[in-house]
């Protein structure tokens, strides 16, 4: 089967249904179900968060589900070991639509399914947190600490002479992407290859069910960034790093 065929039929699956049901719950008033299809409009988002939490510390959500914005009760979820991250196999209760979702698996990097650590639960989420740990000892960070310093002043260097400009989207969300580059040994002219990535990765990370443009990008963006860390690794093997 077509790729382009697989992923389509692979969203409509997974997110296309759920997106119609969610839209038309909107359209009735269903605060969480608005959240859900308005992840990308802050000035509607920030509103939405602030009525969800003004109904209490958990409200219902679409589905049979549950939605709070009480920081607190994130905090107490978040440590207590009886609740467990979304699987793929939650994606839908249909057992038809599962044998889809397999059938068409999208075999790329994405933040939302496994091997990601945001999708995972101990004892693997515990095993490949060690996988990575060593990179951010403090005796680490530490030897980073020159270099990060120096990257985000050079940010900060190309606003000089800018009068007006988005703080988050020119320095915020750069400085970390710079410094994850530096941390992979990525040359800095290649760095817009991660900023890429990041931008089109939080499109399904914000968005419970992604519009099928968002997804299709999203998923090409990743098959596309696979190919450049394989190139990668490669070329830092060669040079014995």
């Amino acid at each position: 089967m077509n790729r382009a065929i697989k992923d389509r039929i692979h969203w409509l699956a997974g997110y296309g249904t759920a997106r119609a049901v969610l839209k038309l719950l909107a359209r009735r008033g269903d605060l969480g179900a608005q959240l859900a299809i308005n992840s990308y409009r802050p000035e509607r988002m920030y509103q939405l968060i602030e009525e969800i939490r003004q109904r209490g510390c958990i409200s219902e959500f679409p589905g049979d589900g549950l939605i709070t914005a009480d920081a607190q009760t994130v905090r107490d979820i978040l440590r207590d070991d009886r609740f467990r991250t979304l699987k793929p196999c939650d994606q839908t209760p249909s057992r038809v639509a599962q044998w889809i979702l397999a059938k068409t698996d999208l075999n790329v990097l994405n933040a939302i399914q496994p091997p990601s650590m945001l999708v995972t639960d101990p004892p693997e989420h515990a095993r490949l947190r060690r996988l990575v740990s060593r990179a951010f000892t403090p005796r680490a960070l530490e030897e980073l600490r020159d270099r990060m310093q120096q990257i985000a002043t050079d940010l900060l260097d190309r606003l000089d002479g800018v009068n007006e400009c988005d703080l988050i989207a020119e320095y915020a969300s750069r400085l970390p992407i710079e410094v994850i580059a530096e941390m992979l040994g990525i040359p800095r002219e290649e760095t817009p290859q991660l900023n890429q990535v990041g931008e089109h990765a939080t499109k399904l990370l914000s968005s419970a069910a992604p519009p099928w443009r968002d997804f299709r990008v999203s998923v090409e963006t990743g098959r596309d960034f696979e190919h450049y860390l394989a190139m990668h690794v490669e070329r830092l093997r060669q040079r014995g790093d």
